[in-house]
């Protein structure tokens, strides 16, 4: 992954997805996909639970210091796109 963002995470899983929707790949090769887009998929729920922890944790920062934080970077959103706004 490039920037490690959820952005990212979504292209590998859709890559993922297209790799097993393959008509011509071999079963032994299904096989082994199968197995790898499992792992990808609890490894991808974990970063998406830490995202939300981030978010959450953000939120709470918001309440004590008002709305002068900005988005984690693994969020995924565009420079301009971070600061928070009231």
């Amino acid at each position: 992954m490039a920037s490690n963002n959820l952005n990212d995470l979504k292209n590998v899983l859709f890559n993922e997805l297209m790799r097993l929707d393959d008509d011509d790949i071999e079963p032994d090769k299904l096989a082994t996909e199968i197995t790898r887009s499992e792992a990808m998929a609890k490894t991808g729920e974990v970063i998406v639970k830490i995202a939300d922890t981030q978010l959450k944790a953000s939120n709470i920062k918001d309440r004590f210091n008002g709305f002068n934080s900005t988005i984690p970077s693994m969020i995924g959103l565009h420079e301009n796109e971070k600061k928070r706004r009231i």
